[in-house]
């Protein structure tokens, strides 16, 4: 199955999820919002359908260890976009955290060599 059309399922599936359990929190939400948010909330669904369509694409072309500690570093990323978009420097806690996260990814980067690779199920 194309990564696209099972990344479009994992966020259609979410949604009706949503709409099902708490439609009426959901109506009141989307009324609240005002034009330039409603944008906001249409980009970030874009920009979230893209990675989940590139994530589950790069998936056949490496293993699963390497492309979940990549993801893994997404921490990282948060912190400087929020740097230097907003000037927000991380607290201590929050660069403890940073630094946990960014070990767990070199612990499940070291095994990134063999095992399952992909979707396939393909030892390598």
């Amino acid at each position: 199955m194309p990564a696209v059309v099972v990344a479009c399922a994992r966020t259609g599936i979410a949604a009706v999820i949503l709409a099902l359990v708490a439609p009426r929190v959901l109506a009141a939400a989307l009324r609240a919002l005002n034009g330039r948010q409603r944008a906001a909330v249409g980009l970030a669904g874009a920009l979230l359908a893209a990675h989940f369509a590139l994530f589950l694409a790069g998936l056949g072309a490496t293993s699963l260890a390497a492309a979940v500690a990549l993801v893994s570093l997404e921490p990282i990323a948060v912190v400087l976009a929020s740097f230097f978009a907003f000037g927000l420097r991380p607290t201590r806690l929050e660069t403890a955290g940073l630094v946990l996260a960014t070990l767990g990814a070199v612990v499940v980067a070291s095994g990134a060599g063999g095992g399952i690779t992909g979707w396939s199920g393909i030892s390598s």
